[in-house]
């Protein structure tokens, strides 16, 4: 009976949060849609062209190990300046990538523009992600984030269905070609309806934040803020597996199984379309206990993995990667959510970028170590180091978990 109550109030609780939050989650999900159609196929794509596991993850890896550390300069800009005027500068020298992956051949010229990908990408999320945590009513914060990122994730489901039919019928470079025209269709809806967030200097100006000291007291900051660093410790264990399930390994994975490219698209949006319920569930972590939502998601993921490691048909693949995405599903609203309650609004982007660092390095981290086990010993053997990652995190929480929630303001 209770979980009927708190359902219900689902609707009523999205209907009044602002409209700022409504649009920055059409904006970010338009741009969703251009990834989704490629994410499914990037690993392989890299992999066709470098040949092993373990050149294709450090590419992959370049981008989320570089953003970990552009992150926070991002995170202090968004601090300063109007982020919507930041938001349409990125989306703005997003245009050109799509056909740069197509053009650019060979392990150097991918590095460089994965470089590219994670200045463009890493000011373009931080941004948005300063902005949602700034507009959101104190006491829906876990709802604000949830339909941000439940919007992002269901255009990537949309996408990634998409592409997959794309790629069965002509190949994987259309998708390339295809991404501006979405990634256009988002700057056109931010400099229309999103409502400006000023800040307290222009561009020029606001550039002299922007130095390596930075960096340094941005990281002091956020390691006084103990709670913080707890559950920003969380965030980067549950890191370590996500992305490299998600976007590398599932793939992979399948595609090592025989799997044709429209059953590839849906086991990546499979593996997201949970992330779609986000919202839904981010209410859920608002009304029950966040330290049982951690734990009994943290043990089935752990489960979930292993299984996918004795995995060898598709349709279990199909079914698991579903499991396993629900899994983090209420992982991360639930960790997001209580890291908002953490970060004074004075340098909330400061901290959001050192918080979004540490979940960064941890997915870098996780892919660049999954190349080298998938060579040495088979593409399932990362799920199983992805699961012992997962247990420890379960372990963590039990441990932590109270003394996180003592501190939340």
């Amino acid at each position: 009976m209770r979980l009927r109550r708190v359902l219900a109030t689902i609707p009523r609780d999205f209907k009044k949060l602002p409209r700022s939050i409504k649009w920055i989650s059409v904006v970010f999900g338009v741009y969703s849609l251009a990834w989704g159609l490629v994410s499914p196929f990037l690993a392989i794509y890299f992999n066709q062209i470098v040949g092993t596991y373990t050149k294709t993850t450090f590419i992959i890896a370049v981008f989320f190990l570089f953003s970990a550390f552009l992150s926070v300069f991002m995170g202090r800009l968004a601090d300063v300046l109007s982020k919507k005027k930041l938001i349409i500068i990125f989306l703005f020298l997003y245009l050109p990538l799509g056909p740069l992956l197509a053009i650019f051949k060979g392990v150097f010229q991918f590095t460089i523009l994965r470089l590219y990908h994670s200045f463009t990408a890493t000011g373009l999320w931080g941004t948005s992600e300063v902005y949602v945590r700034a507009h959101s009513p104190k006491h829906q914060r876990a709802e604000s984030i949830g339909l941000f990122d439940g919007v992002h994730n269901l255009f990537l489901v949309v996408g990634a269905l998409a592409g997959g039919v794309i790629v069965y019928f002509f190949n994987i470079p259309v998708l390339f070609y295809i991404m501006p025209f979405f990634i256009f269709s988002a700057l056109i809806v931010t400099l229309l309806f999103l409502p400006d967030h000023h800040g307290s200097r222009n561009l020029r100006t606001g550039l002299t934040v922007l130095r390596l000291r930075l960096f340094i007291d941005s990281v002091r900051d956020f390691l006084e803020n103990r709670p913080l660093c707890l559950v920003g410790f969380l965030s980067l264990l549950v890191a370590l597996p996500l992305f490299t399930v998600q976007d590398v390994l599932l793939p992979l994975f399948s595609k090592a199984l025989g799997a044709n490219p429209i059953q590839i698209g849906i086991v990546f949006a499979l593996a997201v379309l949970p992330f779609f319920f986000e919202a839904p569930l981010s209410v859920l972590s608002d009304h029950l206990s966040n330290r049982k939502i951690l734990l009994a998601s943290g043990l089935f993921s752990t489960v979930v993995l292993v299984l996918l490691f004795f995995t060898e048909s598709i349709l279990w693949v199909f079914a698991l990667s579903f499991l396993v995405g629900l899994s983090f599903a209420f992982i991360i609203p639930t960790l997001d959510g209580v890291a908002t309650g953490l970060m004074p609004k004075s340098n909330l982007g400061e901290l959001n970028g050192v918080y979004r660092a540490l979940v960064m390095l941890g997915s870098g981290l996780g892919i660049l170590g999954m190349g080298p086990l998938a060579d040495a010993f088979g593409i399932g053997v990362p799920f199983l180091f992805s699961a012992f990652i997962m247990a420890f995190f379960t372990l963590v929480s039990f441990l932590w978990w109270e003394k996180i929630e003592e501190s939340e303001i």
